[in-house]
Formats: structure tokens, sequence, C-alpha cells
């Protein structure tokens, strides 16, 4: 609703804003389709006439909905087209968002050594959504490092950061490493 009420406003921004929100849920819901679609038409809102200075976020939705489509090259071309767009560099929670999916990715693609580059370089963040993915990568690379101590330190911190924060968005992405950490022989599902 809110978001054609916006349309019907000439909130061309405002309407890719929601559309951009909308396709963060249906990837949670594990909807990727429909995310990648709703996800795109965000893009081509901004690209055709907004600010570019939403655009980076968008991008890094579209990176995510790739991952989890098993397109780990198109999502690092799309993280790595974020990092080339001006002012990109100055948004630090863009910033810390593309270079924990960078680890997700580069993960996926199994440059290990590259990830945990990544992943030594993020900081810390007030922001519990942060602290929330930076664990989940972190976990994720002990899993890929066989440092099982530190993956399962990672995991803990992200449950913690959850019940604390109250982003019940990243339960499944808990579940998923958990079963990882159980069954280390399984394929991994790097998503959050």
């Amino acid at each position: 609703f809110r978001s054609e009420l916006k349309e019907q406003m000439g909130d061309r921004i405002g309407v890719a804003n929601a559309d951009n929100t909308r396709a963060n849920v249906l990837l949670a819901l594990e909807c990727y389709d429909d995310a990648r679609t709703t996800c795109e038409n965000a893009i081509a809102e901004v690209e055709s006439s907004g600010p570019e200075r939403f655009l980076g976020g968008y991008l890094d939705t579209l990176a995510q909905i790739q991952l989890a489509q098993g397109k780990a090259t198109e999502a690092l071309a799309t993280l790595q087209h974020i990092l080339v767009l001006p002012d990109a560099g100055t948004d630090t929670s863009l910033m810390h968002d593309i270079h924990c999916h960078l680890v997700l990715v580069l993960l996926a693609q199994g440059q290990v050594e590259a990830a945990q580059s990544k992943w030594d370089s993020l900081t810390e963040s007030n922001d519990p959504r942060h602290a929330i993915e930076r664990y989940l990568a972190g976990g994720w690379l002990g899993r890929a490092l066989r440092r099982l101590r530190l993956a399962e330190e990672c995991l803990e911190g992200a449950r913690q950061q959850m019940g604390a924060s109250g982003y019940r968005l990243y339960a499944k992405g808990i579940k998923r490493l958990e079963k990882a950490l159980r069954f280390p022989s399984q394929p991994a599902d790097l998503r959050f």
C-alpha cells in the first residue's frame, strides 16, 4: 500500500526504497526470483532518475540475492561495482556490509585467504546488524579454515547479538551456520 501511495505521489525514490526493502524481505523468505526482480526494478529506477547514493545499497541487496541463487561470480562482480561508485567509500555502513558480503562470496569461490583478509579488515560497529553479520561471516570463515573454536565463538556472538537486538531476520542464517558446523562435510549454504 505504501509503495502505491508513493507512486501516486510521484516519489520514485520512495518507491525504489520500498522495493529494495521488499527485496530484502523476499530474500529472507527465500523467494529468490521475486527478490531479484523486485531489486532489479529498484536499481533501474535509481539508475534512470535517482540519486546515486542509494544505488550501492540496492546493488548490495542484489549481490546477496545472487549469492543465494548460487551465482557467486555475479555477486562478486556486483560488489566490486559498488566499490567503484562515486562516494560509496564515504558510506561507512555500506562499506561494512560490502566487506562482510565479500567474505561470503570469496568463500563461495574457494578464495579462503582473500576472505580471511576481508574479515580481518572489518572493524567493530555499534550497529547490531553489522555485529551479527560480522559474527556470521566469521563463523563461515572459521568453518572454511577448519577452526571450529573460532566458528563456534562467532556463532555464539551472532546468537547473543540477535537476542539482544531483536533482529530475528538473522535466525535462519544462524540455523544454517549451526547445521554447517554439525555437518562439516555438507556443502556450505553461505547466506545470512
